[in-house]
């Protein structure tokens, strides 16, 4: 048995997907480049998942290890544990309803491999594919860039607007995640806060041909969703020192009240905090003040130097929506 770690560690995540987990891992075995090291993990899937993916191994003998969950243990905490075993100096993450290209692994390596040492991953567009496999008319990054180029370099400012990037398509350097922490087992899902983190202190990649593809349907983790407006607030606020954050979370918390409404402790401490910044105040006026009423509101509030510590009622959110609109 060598004793030499591998280039790369692919990790992949499998909740319910024994619709496509096959096809998904042969898309891995295929690889033209074959120095990876491949850990498969269930996460107490309702269907056939774990069965799937142990006959798949019985029959090539292709991955390292399985972690077949008893009971459910959340996506985080599952590439945390797999992340602790990964020996690879990269790392590739794929969700068991996407694909890798053939060439994937060996164009992303080679991009790494000639990176400069600030540059934390690489990454690239993703062709989007329906429930069949048939690929449809736009790319991911058309999607969500529109006509805009792809970014590279420092993303973190563009980043903080929103994630953009396919989560598949990424290889990075695993050593730079462990320096961010790897994964928060606090959120439900991963990528936004990884790339924000490693963007924060090291560069990003653009390789202009896609690598993978990207399979949307029903059970889709991102249609199914609960609480993502509190996840992504959670996300933002470990930059609030930024002011690009500040904005994005006060306005998140004012586009989605009905998910604030209880006004629970982290986002009273996160006003109170964001209160001393003179753009708090800015913001209160300029996105409330295209009326007598928001205006009235905004002085009431100013007057009684409640700020925007003040808890608004779901009643005077939606007022404040409606006028805001």
């Amino acid at each position: 048995m060598s004793t030499v770690a591998p280039k790369v560690t692919v990790l992949a995540l499998s909740y319910n997907h024994a619709d496509y987990l096959v096809e998904t891992l042969e898309s891995i075995r295929c690889q033209s480049f074959q120095d990876f090291e491949l850990f498969i993990s269930d996460d107490a899937s309702r269907d056939d998942s774990a069965t799937l993916i142990q006959e798949w191994n019985a029959r090539h003998q292709r991955a390292d290890r399985l972690f077949l969950h008893a009971t459910n243990q959340g996506l985080c905490p599952t590439l945390n544990e797999m992340f602790e075993a990964a020996s690879g100096q990269y790392l590739q993450l794929i969700a068991c309803d996407d694909h890798l290209l053939p060439q994937c692994l060996q164009r992303k390596v080679a991009v790494l491999d000639s990176a400069g040492s600030n540059v934390a991953a690489v990454y690239s567009d993703a062709i989007v594919m329906d429930d069949n496999g048939q690929e449809q008319p736009r790319t991911f990054l058309e999607k969500f860039l529109k006509k805009r180029p792809a970014p590279e370099g420092n993303l973190f400012p563009r980043l903080l607007l929103g994630n953009f990037l396919p989560a598949m398509s990424v290889l990075s350097r695993r050593e730079f995640v462990q320096q961010v922490g790897a994964f928060d087992n606090a959120l439900l899902f991963e990528d936004w806060d990884l790339w924000l983190r490693l963007g924060r202190h090291y560069d990003f990649v653009y390789d202009n041909q896609p690598s993978v593809r990207y399979r949307i349907h029903q059970a889709n983790m991102h249609r199914n969703m609960s609480g993502e407006c509190l996840q992504n607030y959670r996300i933002l606020a470990k930059h609030r020192d930024m002011f690009r954050a500040r904005m994005r979370i006060l306005l998140t918390i004012v586009r989605n009240a009905d998910d604030f409404s209880l006004d629970t402790a982290e986002v009273q401490d996160f006003l109170t905090w964001a209160d001393s910044y003179p753009e708090t105040r800015w913001f209160r006026r300029a996105f409330f003040g295209r009326s007598r009423m928001a205006q009235q509101m905004i002085a009431q509030l100013v007057d009684t130097s409640e700020g925007v510590t003040r808890p608004f009622s779901a009643p005077e959110n939606r007022r404040l929506q409606k006028t805001a609109a």
